[in-house]
């Protein structure tokens, strides 16, 4: 589980601060970079696992908007880090479940 959070502002800022035309970045587009900036990451990321023998799965990023946005999951030992950009603040939550894949035949 990957997820980055941060205020609109900083999220606009970010954006429109690696987009090549910073104009035309608005709170949509902005959503869009942000998907593909966890999809970069978690790619990187499981690659870097996949070296060290551990297989991991990513899938499609999900974008949850709005204050008090609450995601529930099961995943334990979520961690945090804060990463300071000079746009503002951003919180990348993180965690790896590990689950055994079992085959189950239905008859």
């Amino acid at each position: 589980m990957f997820i980055l959070s941060g205020e609109k502002e900083t999220i606009l800022a970010i954006s429109k601060s690696i987009d090549m035309d910073p104009e035309s970045v608005d709170l949509e587009l902005s959503r869009e970079i942000f998907s593909e900036m966890g999809n970069l990451t978690a790619g990187r990321a499981s690659a870097m696992l996949s070296q060290k023998g551990i297989k991991t799965n990513i899938t499609p990023p999900s974008i949850f908007c709005g204050a008090g946005s609450q995601i529930f999951s099961m995943v334990p030992d979520l961690y945090c880090s804060e990463v300071i950009t000079e746009h503002g603040l951003l919180k990348v939550h993180s965690a790896i479940r590990q689950r055994e894949k079992a085959t189950v035949y239905v008859s």
